[in-house]
């Protein structure tokens, strides 16, 4: 998955720098569309490696527990909490990408 958004920012930078020599756009607006992809893929890669560990191993253990190999209540405690954490670390971290990378909210 994050393979696929990567590959789609990177389509998406290509078009728009080369949709900016043709429009003649300014070099400021350039640097702020390149600053908002930058922005964009940083919160949506981050989002993906935060999210994914808590996804693959709720799917992994549902399946194990439902196929009856492994008694879900002994081994999830601790490890689906540490992973939920991660996941609420993104939500945490959010908010300080967006004040970095944005003069406006720098502004304030």
């Amino acid at each position: 998955m994050t393979y696929a958004v990567v590959t789609l920012m990177c389509a998406v930078y290509r078009c728009a720098t080369e949709n900016a020599a043709r429009v003649a756009m300014s070099p400021m607006q350039i640097i702020r569309n390149r600053k908002a992809l930058v922005t964009t893929a940083s919160i949506i890669i981050l989002y993906t490696l935060c999210w994914i560990p808590y996804c693959l191993y709720d799917s992994i253990f549902s399946l194990l527990n439902r196929l009856g190999l492994v008694d879900l209540m002994l081994e999830v405690s601790k490890t689906q909490a540490v992973l939920y954490l991660l996941t609420l670390f993104n939500s945490f971290l959010d908010p300080f990408i967006y004040a970095v990378r944005m003069r406006e909210i720098q502004r304030g």
